[in-house]
């Protein structure tokens, strides 16, 4: 895989090895995202009958993802931190605000 400069610096700051994000780019899921290609690594059936070696396995546990450009570059590499958008509230939604109710 080839690398833009930034995501050399996030590689080396966020301990992401070339063979871990090779793994998730192979094996893991796929969306597109803002017209890049967003590669994240989810437990499920389909890698169950892959070998996957205990060191990479335990950094797998932590979510690794990267970002494709359009060029096919790796614009940037990183970790799930926070829950997907199914759990997500809009920042302008006042959650003790009882709907249809004005001031």
């Amino acid at each position: 895989m080839r690398y833009s400069k930034h995501a050399r610096v996030r590689k080396q700051q966020r301990g992401i090895t070339s063979k871990l994000a090779e793994f998730v780019r192979t094996h893991g899921e796929c969306e597109y995202s803002r017209g890049q290609l967003v590669f994240r690594y989810v437990r499920n059936g389909k890698t169950k009958n892959i070998h996957i070696p205990p060191p990479l396995r335990d950094k797998l546990r932590k979510s690794p993802y990267i970002v494709v450009g359009r060029d096919g570059k790796v614009v940037t590499v990183g970790w799930h931190y926070k829950r997907r958008k199914e759990n997500f509230r809009p920042h302008y939604e006042n959650p003790r605000r009882k709907r249809g109710h004005r001031h």
